[in-house]
């Protein structure tokens, strides 16, 4: 069979094109043992890893939840006043009174300028007073023991000597928390 040179010209044409969806397409799917997709191992070992996943999702859930509600135990601590200022004024507030039931004698008393803290402002106030070992002792126990959940930030302790006497002069940094309005 004679083929004219048009003839022989698309013959030729066809089987370049042939060749290379063999090598292409047909060559791995051959290869793979005909599937198209992942082998049925792989398949497995992915449903079990979801599986898994979606058992630590629940997990990972119920223990946000319990966060959730520690920290809404643990800003009930925390001043609540709608600006810095006004937790200032209460804790300053709050640590005079405490300071004045342990009978010390104070010399000053200022807030701290309030730092933010992300949700949070932490708001402090610094306070010098006189008193004796016992008072000091019983007003740091009840400074830790605050349901506002005040701490001593800082604490410098000074030995005085008074005609017939001597007294602590104490000066405290005293800070909390204050819970940011959304």
């Amino acid at each position: 069979m004679n083929l004219s040179k048009r003839e022989k010209v698309i013959v030729s044409t066809g089987a370049v094109i042939g060749l290379f969806l063999l090598a292409v397409f047909i060559r791995p799917l051959v290869e793979n043992g005909g599937a198209l997709g992942e082998p049925l191992e792989t398949k497995k070992e992915l449903l079990e890893r979801y599986r898994r996943l979606a058992g630590e999702k629940t997990r990972l859930e119920q223990e946000r939840e319990t966060l959730g509600e520690e920290i809404g135990a643990l800003e009930g601590h925390l001043f609540n006043e709608s600006t810095p200022g006004l937790g200032s004024a209460k804790l300053q507030s709050r640590l005079e009174k405490i300071v004045r039931l342990r009978r010390a004698d104070i010399q000053s008393i200022k807030t701290i300028k309030p730092e933010d803290a992300g949700e949070y402002t932490r708001i402090g106030v610094e306070i010098t007073f006189y008193s004796d070992a016992n008072s000091l002792l019983n007003l740091l126990y009840d400074i830790e023991g605050d349901s506002m959940g005040l701490s001593v930030a800082q604490l410098d302790v000074h030995l005085k000597n008074f005609p017939g006497q001597k007294r602590l002069l104490t000066t405290m940094r005293v800070e909390s928390g204050l819970k940011r309005e959304r």
